[in-house]
């Protein structure tokens, strides 16, 4: 699978602009599932 230097050196790779956007970007994806999921519940 993974080994530990492949996972240091991504990390390392990582400049913080992508570690903003890719949280952004979840955070939408979290809140637009949230949405979903409460409108199918209640509706």
């Amino acid at each position: 699978m993974w080994r530990r230097a492949d996972l240091e050196s991504d990390a390392a790779q990582l400049k913080p602009l992508h570690l903003i956007a890719a949280s952004l970007i979840g955070a939408v994806l979290f809140i637009v599932v949230l949405l979903v999921v409460v409108r199918e519940v209640v509706g």
